[in-house]
């Protein structure tokens, strides 16, 4: 299996609604558990439940300052351009 970009979101499901989102990730990996180790070894990790989405749109490459670290809301408002508030 090729290498792939992946998208892990991280949750705690035992926190309220608002507070629960614990951070999300991309990182580079094969397939699915390849992308929560890749997340363990990098320490990005926060724990909690994990959504994972392969990123598909053919030669879709992820901007650099979203890569292999943990994002928080913020970090996600700016990637998208605008700001949460």
């Amino acid at each position: 299996m090729p290498e792939r970009w992946w998208w892990l979101s991280f949750k705690d499901p035992d926190l309220p609604d608002e507070t629960a989102f614990l951070g999300a990730a991309v990182v580079v990996a094969r397939g699915m558990l390849g992308a929560v180790r890749e997340s363990h070894l990098l320490g990005i990790n926060p724990g909690g439940q994990v959504a994972i989405f392969e990123i598909t749109k053919e030669g879709a490459v992820p901007p650099a300052e979203s890569r292999e670290r943990l994002l928080n809301r913020d970090d996600l408002a700016r990637l998208r351009g605008g700001n949460q508030h």
